[in-house]
Protein backbone atom coordinates (compact mmCIF):
# COMPACT_ATOMS: atom_id res chain seq x y z
CA UNK A 1 0.00 0.00 0.00
CA UNK A 2 2.97 2.56 0.80
CA UNK A 3 4.92 1.58 -2.08
CA UNK A 4 3.22 3.80 -4.81
CA UNK A 5 3.98 6.72 -2.06
CA UNK A 6 7.25 5.74 -1.78
CA UNK A 7 8.11 5.90 -5.61
CA UNK A 8 6.48 9.59 -5.29
CA UNK A 9 9.25 10.52 -2.54
CA UNK A 10 12.32 9.16 -4.58
CA UNK A 11 10.63 11.66 -7.27
CA UNK A 12 10.38 14.52 -5.13
CA UNK A 13 13.81 14.21 -3.61
CA UNK A 14 15.32 14.92 -7.11
CA UNK A 15 13.61 18.57 -7.08
CA UNK A 16 15.95 21.04 -5.66
CA UNK A 17 14.14 23.23 -2.68
CA UNK A 18 11.78 20.56 -1.16
CA UNK A 19 13.52 20.29 2.18
CA UNK A 20 10.38 19.11 3.50
CA UNK A 21 10.44 15.54 2.24
CA UNK A 22 11.80 14.42 5.49
CA UNK A 23 8.87 15.02 7.19
CA UNK A 24 6.59 13.47 4.65
CA UNK A 25 9.20 10.35 5.02
CA UNK A 26 9.15 10.26 8.77
CA UNK A 27 5.42 10.28 8.67
CA UNK A 28 5.37 7.77 5.89
CA UNK A 29 7.71 5.70 8.31
CA UNK A 30 5.55 6.16 11.43
CA UNK A 31 2.43 4.58 9.39
CA UNK A 32 4.71 1.64 8.26
CA UNK A 33 5.39 0.92 11.97
CA UNK A 34 1.67 1.50 13.11
CA UNK A 35 0.46 -1.03 10.35
CA UNK A 36 3.39 -3.02 10.98
CA UNK A 37 4.84 -2.94 7.64
CA UNK A 38 8.70 -3.42 8.65
CA UNK A 39 10.03 -4.80 5.65
CA UNK A 40 8.45 -1.41 3.55
CA UNK A 41 10.06 0.50 7.15
CA UNK A 42 13.50 -0.71 6.43
CA UNK A 43 13.30 -0.20 2.88
CA UNK A 44 12.56 3.87 3.75
CA UNK A 45 15.15 3.88 5.71
CA UNK A 46 17.85 2.52 3.53
CA UNK A 47 16.58 4.95 0.28
CA UNK A 48 17.06 7.72 2.76
CA UNK A 49 20.54 6.43 4.01
CA UNK A 50 21.37 6.30 -0.07
CA UNK A 51 20.79 10.31 -0.31
CA UNK A 52 23.74 12.94 -0.78
CA UNK A 53 21.50 15.63 -0.33
CA UNK A 54 21.77 16.19 3.29
CA UNK A 55 17.91 16.68 4.55
CA UNK A 56 16.67 13.24 3.21
CA UNK A 57 19.16 11.57 5.45
CA UNK A 58 17.48 9.86 8.21
CA UNK A 59 17.23 11.64 11.85
CA UNK A 60 16.63 9.58 15.10
CA UNK A 61 13.57 10.00 14.94
CA UNK A 62 13.51 8.20 11.62
CA UNK A 63 15.35 5.14 13.31
CA UNK A 64 13.10 5.77 15.58
CA UNK A 65 10.22 4.51 14.04
CA UNK A 66 12.07 2.08 11.55
CA UNK A 67 12.95 0.32 15.10
CA UNK A 68 9.59 0.36 16.19
CA UNK A 69 8.12 -1.10 12.80
CA UNK A 70 10.65 -3.82 13.42
CA UNK A 71 9.89 -4.07 17.23
CA UNK A 72 5.68 -4.95 16.32
CA UNK A 73 7.24 -7.26 13.50
CA UNK A 74 9.38 -9.17 15.88
CA UNK A 75 12.33 -8.47 13.91
CA UNK A 76 14.72 -8.51 16.59
CA UNK A 77 17.77 -9.50 14.66
CA UNK A 78 17.55 -6.11 12.59
CA UNK A 79 18.29 -4.13 15.71
CA UNK A 80 22.24 -4.33 15.91
CA UNK A 81 22.36 -3.58 11.88
CA UNK A 82 20.28 -0.19 12.94
CA UNK A 83 22.45 0.59 15.66
CA UNK A 84 25.68 0.39 13.41
CA UNK A 85 23.85 2.34 10.81
CA UNK A 86 22.92 4.94 13.58
CA UNK A 87 26.52 4.87 14.17
CA UNK A 88 27.57 5.27 10.36
CA UNK A 89 25.46 8.57 10.40
CA UNK A 90 26.59 9.73 13.39
CA UNK A 91 23.45 9.66 15.34
CA UNK A 92 23.52 8.63 18.95
CA UNK A 93 20.33 6.32 19.76
CA UNK A 94 17.84 8.19 22.31
CA UNK A 95 16.38 5.94 25.24
CA UNK A 96 13.06 5.91 22.80
CA UNK A 97 14.92 3.76 20.44
CA UNK A 98 16.14 1.23 22.91
CA UNK A 99 12.82 1.36 24.82
CA UNK A 100 11.76 -0.19 21.13
CA UNK A 101 14.28 -3.01 20.93
CA UNK A 102 13.58 -3.81 24.29
CA UNK A 103 9.75 -4.16 23.44
CA UNK A 104 10.76 -6.18 20.48
CA UNK A 105 12.78 -8.69 22.43
CA UNK A 106 10.06 -8.87 25.21
CA UNK A 107 7.87 -9.60 22.63
CA UNK A 108 9.86 -12.39 21.29
CA UNK A 109 10.68 -13.49 25.04
CA UNK A 110 13.87 -13.01 24.28
CA UNK A 111 14.85 -12.01 28.23
CA UNK A 112 18.70 -12.46 27.67
CA UNK A 113 18.05 -9.30 24.75
CA UNK A 114 16.10 -6.48 27.37
CA UNK A 115 19.05 -6.95 29.71
CA UNK A 116 21.31 -6.54 27.08
CA UNK A 117 19.26 -3.47 25.46
CA UNK A 118 19.35 -2.21 29.16
CA UNK A 119 23.13 -2.50 29.87
CA UNK A 120 24.12 -1.00 26.60
CA UNK A 121 21.79 1.84 27.95
CA UNK A 122 24.03 1.90 31.30
CA UNK A 123 27.11 1.95 29.16
CA UNK A 124 26.09 4.97 27.12
CA UNK A 125 25.16 6.64 30.58
CA UNK A 126 21.46 7.19 29.33
CA UNK A 127 18.72 8.00 31.72
CA UNK A 128 16.13 5.21 31.42
CA UNK A 129 12.55 6.26 31.83
CA UNK A 130 9.44 4.96 33.28
CA UNK A 131 8.98 2.81 30.43
CA UNK A 132 12.31 1.40 30.38
CA UNK A 133 11.32 0.03 34.11
CA UNK A 134 8.05 -1.34 32.80
CA UNK A 135 9.78 -3.21 30.39
CA UNK A 136 12.17 -4.71 32.26
CA UNK A 137 9.43 -5.69 35.34
CA UNK A 138 7.71 -7.12 32.34
CA UNK A 139 10.31 -9.25 31.15
CA UNK A 140 11.54 -10.70 34.96
CA UNK A 141 7.69 -10.88 35.36
CA UNK A 142 7.11 -13.59 32.07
Amino acid sequence: AYRPIALVLRQVATVPLVQPIRKVSDALLQAMASSCDAVAALEVLQEMRGHSVPWMRPTIQTYNWAIRAAARMRLTEAFPGLLRQMREDNLVPVSNCFNAMMHGYLKVGDHAGVLRTYDEMKKRNMSPTGYTFNLLSRSFAS
